[in-house]
């Protein structure tokens, strides 16, 4: 009996950490698709893309590490890089954020 409890405690521990490691993989592609995004809004309000060629692109650079394009369409991906974008340097590689803004745009919105 007492070994049936311990089997049981211990595969709900297991399916909870399963459930914690999902959430927590689930935020770092949210957050992936985030940069990625604003990085692509930046470049064509900077005119270093255009808006065509963005729509079109984007969902490929995701496609092409594995993340579904779908993942654009979340709501809090959307709000996320509405936020990231404008903080972007004139060349859209890095924000102008620190570190603490952004764990908390990622704790917050993703």
């Amino acid at each position: 009996m007492a070994l049936l409890i311990t089997s049981a405690a211990a595969a709900n521990e297991i399916n909870l950490q399963i459930k914690n490691a999902s959430k927590q993989l689930a935020v770092s592609i949210r957050a992936f698709a985030t940069g990625t995004s604003a990085a692509s809004e930046c470049l064509v309000k900077s005119g270093q893309l255009s808006e065509r060629i963005a729509k079109e692109t984007l969902p490929l650079s995701l496609l092409e590490v594995g993340i579904s394009p779908e993942v654009l369409d979340n709501p809090q991906v959307i709000k996320a890089a509405s936020i990231l974008s404008p903080t972007l340097n004139s060349d859209c590689t890095s924000t102008k954020m620190s570190i603490e803004a952004i764990n908390r745009l990622i704790k917050d919105e993703l």
